[in-house]
């Protein structure tokens, strides 16, 4: 299944998100960086979302986070 961008909203209508594929260039990027270093990348982490959906995720940080601000939506 190829993804597009898309924002999620909330039944009421507001807004919680936007999800978008990333390159294989960011994620390879951002996974050789190191989780004990504050400017590279958290440890992969499982998040539940409300609806039951679940998402493997890691968050870039410091100067990982400014390299990929550019990419993201």
């Amino acid at each position: 299944m190829k993804l597009s961008a898309h924002n999620v909203y909330n039944d009421d209508g507001s807004y919680l998100a936007t999800i978008a594929p990333a390159s294989k260039k960011a994620v390879a990027m951002v996974a050789a960086q190191s989780e004990k270093d504050p400017d590279g990348r958290s440890q992969f982490v499982w998040v539940r979302l409300a609806n039951g959906d679940l998402v493997l995720g890691v968050y870039p940080q410091g100067d990982t986070y400014c390299r990929c601000e550019k990419e993201a939506p």
